[in-house]
């Protein structure tokens, strides 16, 4: 969050299913402070890594960046030094190089099935995202929600400043949760959701959630169990033949 100084998660949005709303949540986060976020596909062919395609993202100046609809595994030191550097980072694209500030950069991931580096998965959030059948994102006059959202941003963005006030006016506090890698970011935010939202702990689930993560056979596994779950509506079941498997 804005508030909050020096090292911060990243975001990882994982759903059971396509079309749950991934790439819609990282562009609501974005049309709240009144921005689209700078998208990262991956590419399997031309030229361009995924470090340049970041550079080129942090180059172009836009706070939230989203490398989105990801597969298979993600391995990058250089994502991993932008969010973990706390300062300035030497981002190169091309012929165009510069010091970029990594301190006014969000990232957003997005994915139904990825591996990633254990170095990376402890600097990450995960955002589990379960569809609902049937259900219809809602139309505005603007359009779309993001849409709609992004020319009302200054209604939208004044509830985000006014948690913040509230949250600074009672002293700053923090809980006592250690079980990320940036303590300081998860006290504060764990505070904010569990008292002044009545939500439970922020990163209930999330350690778990991202050890399936590190390991490219559990994700493997994870996306096998969710096609059988298609086909049946035993849990049991699923669980049994992907044994055998």
């Amino acid at each position: 969050m804005a508030f909050h100084q020096g090292t911060r998660a990243d975001f990882l949005f994982e759903a059971n299913e396509s079309q749950s709303g991934k790439s819609k949540l990282a562009e609501l986060v974005g049309a709240v402070y009144g921005e689209e976020p700078t998208r990262i596909s991956q590419r399997f062919k031309g030229v361009g890594s995924v470090d340049e395609s970041i550079s080129r993202a942090l180059l172009k100046g836009c706070p939230f960046i989203l490398i989105d609809n990801w597969r298979g595994d993600l391995d990058s030191q250089f994502l991993e030094c932008v969010v973990t550097s706390g300062g300035r980072v030497d981002a190169r694209a091309l012929r165009t190089a510069a010091d970029v500030n990594a301190d006014r950069y969000i990232f957003f991931l997005t994915s139904n099935g990825m591996s990633a580096t254990t170095d990376l998965c402890n600097r990450a959030a995960l955002v589990r995202i379960v569809k609902r059948q049937g259900y219809r994102f809602p139309f505005f006059p603007e359009g779309s929600l993001p849409n709609h959202v992004r020319a009302n941003c200054h209604r939208y963005l004044s509830a985000v400043f006014h948690i913040v006030e509230e949250w600074h006016r009672l002293g700053k506090p923090r809980t006592d949760e250690a079980r990320h890698s940036f303590a300081e970011w998860a006290g504060a935010l764990d505070w904010i959701i569990q008292n002044l939202f009545g939500l439970s702990n922020l990163l209930d689930g999330n350690a778990e959630a991202l050890a399936r993560v590190k390991h490219r056979d559990l994700a493997v596994l994870r996306q096998l169990c969710m096609a059988l779950e298609k086909i049946t509506s035993s849990t049991a079941f699923c669980v049994r033949l992907a044994l055998r498997m």
